[in-house]
């Protein structure tokens, strides 16, 4: 309903732009890395080392980010890191997380959408960009020095502020 007084290429627009704030943020926020940097190159050379000439160029551009959290991962802990009051009304956490992974690769990379895949429409698209706009704000306020008490006063306060 919302979709119908925004044009789409405004609401994928300013989706993307969320989900690209979210992950620089996230990258900024945690740490990123699924293991240490020494432990994954070691186990990257292994790999490569086992692999034949031919082949070893394009195992080493596969493996480039293997050890970087993948856009699913990053909003499910930005969410999941968020204050159990603020996050309660999110619903599953994961279903979010993957239906805004999908949407955002079926806009970004071109992908033709797939009725099997769970993925937002122009609503889903407002809805998950006003959420994500959220937490960033709470994340921010948390980096601040808000305390939890805090950001509940301002929750209660102003739903802009939220």
């Amino acid at each position: 309903m919302a979709a119908e007084y925004a044009p789409s290429g405004f609401v994928e627009s300013a989706f993307l732009q969320m989900v690209q704030a979210c992950e620089a943020f996230h990258r900024r926020l945690f740490d990123g890395l699924k293991t240490s940097l020494a432990d994954f190159e070691r186990q990257r050379d292994r790999i490569l080392a086992a692999v034949g000439d031919t082949d070893r160029p394009t195992v080493k551009r596969t493996l480039a980010r293997a050890n970087e959290y993948s856009l699913q991962q990053r909003i499910r802990e930005l969410v999941t890191e968020l204050p159990q009051d603020v996050r309660q009304p999110w619903g599953q956490i994961g279903s979010f997380a993957t239906r805004v992974a999908n949407t955002r690769n079926v806009l970004s990379h071109g992908l033709k959408p797939n009725p099997n895949r769970a993925e937002l429409d122009a609503d889903g698209m407002l809805q998950a960009t006003a959420r994500l706009r959220r937490a960033l704000r709470v994340h921010i306020f948390l980096q601040l020095g808000f305390s939890d008490e805090d950001l509940r006063s301002l929750l209660r306060r102003s739903s802009a502020v939220y």
